[in-house]
């Protein structure tokens, strides 16, 4: 949820929990190429490091990267971030 999702839910229903907490965050979900994202959002969220376009979980300089969760079955690419890495999706 963006600032803008944020100040207008708290002007049609008041105050919200979540504005009152010590810290906030924000992060950029575009990937290293391009503005808007595909897939490379979800290797940046598995690995803490953006990639290209049409990249799972590998650097455009051919590393690859460690994910966070053990190998499974993967049926969406998505999620196939926390996984598997790959140079075309």
């Amino acid at each position: 949820m963006g600032y803008t999702q944020i100040t207008a839910t708290k002007y049609a229903h008041g105050s919200l929990h979540m504005t009152s907490m010590p810290y906030h965050g924000a992060i950029l979900t575009h990937s290293l190429n391009r503005r808007v994202t595909d897939s490379a959002a979800a290797t940046a969220l598995a690995t803490g490091h953006k990639t290209n376009n049409g990249m799972v979980a590998i650097l455009p300089i051919g590393t690859h990267l460690q994910n966070s969760l053990p190998a499974v079955l993967i049926i969406q690419i998505s999620p196939g971030s926390f996984f598997h890495f790959g140079e075309n999706r």
